[in-house]
């Protein structure tokens, strides 16, 4: 009875573990925030200059949303709208903690600034969803 019941758990627990250690592309996960904007631009200088203005464009956009969100919360109380705001804040910590240590191996490099630009547009889109999200389901 005892090897019935090994011989029936083990392929259990390996198909299990095997589907467990799966990578995930970075690019599967994140592809539909990641802004295509700069990457035709010629020179770095270019690339870079693009990617501020493109991230400054999507923070706009989010912070936008975001006083929408506070604004609607007006009627709720100041607790729910300091745990809104409190909120964003520490995602800002966690968006800056997240992309330098994605770009870790970049650091350093000619085209730091342009990878890691685009590191922060890509979690500001991720936000916007999000956010835009909440105030759809308010």
């Amino acid at each position: 009875m005892r090897y019935i019941l090994i011989i029936t758990i083990i392929p259990s627990i390996l198909f299990a573990a095997s589907n467990i250690e799966k990578k995930i592309d970075y690019s599967e996960v994140h592809s539909i925030y990641q802004s295509m904007n700069c990457f035709d631009e010629k020179t770095e200088k270019k690339m870079d200059e693009c990617g501020i203005q493109s991230l400054k464009s999507a923070k706009e956009k989010m912070n936008l949303i975001f006083n929408i969100l506070i604004s609607n919360s007006i009627s709720d109380s100041q607790s729910r709208r300091n745990k809104i705001k409190n909120s964003q804040e520490n995602w800002s910590h966690y968006m800056k903690s997240s992309c330098v240590m994605e770009t870790l191996d970049s650091e350093g490099g000619s085209g730091y600034n342009s990878i890691i630009n685009f590191c922060y547009e890509t979690k500001v889109n991720e936000r916007i969803s999000y956010l835009q999200w909440i105030l759809s389901n308010k």
